[in-house]
């Protein structure tokens, strides 16, 4: 495990070199403003935001499918209605 993160943060540093190499300042304010803890909160909002559109999406497929079992695909009709 403490091998993944040592390369994953070698590959990170070579990377950031390479963007210093081009943009000097851009690189000191990535430095100075990336921190652990705010990207942290933020790909968890940014998960549970995501789980909760996906359920609700499979909750109205799946409505939509047990509404629908005779054995035919549901057309749409022009109103946004099904058959």
């Amino acid at each position: 495990m403490s091998l993944h993160i040592f390369l994953l943060n070698k590959y990170m540093l070579q990377f950031l070199e390479k963007i210093g190499e081009w943009n000097p300042q851009f690189t000191r304010e990535i430095k100075g403003r990336l921190k652990l803890f705010p990207i942290l909160v933020t790909s968890a909002i940014s998960l549970v935001v995501q789980a909760v559109v996906f359920l609700a999406q499979l909750g109205a497929l799946l409505t939509l499918i047990l509404n629908n079992c005779t054995g035919r695909m549901p057309v749409l009709r022009i109103n946004g209605s099904f058959l």
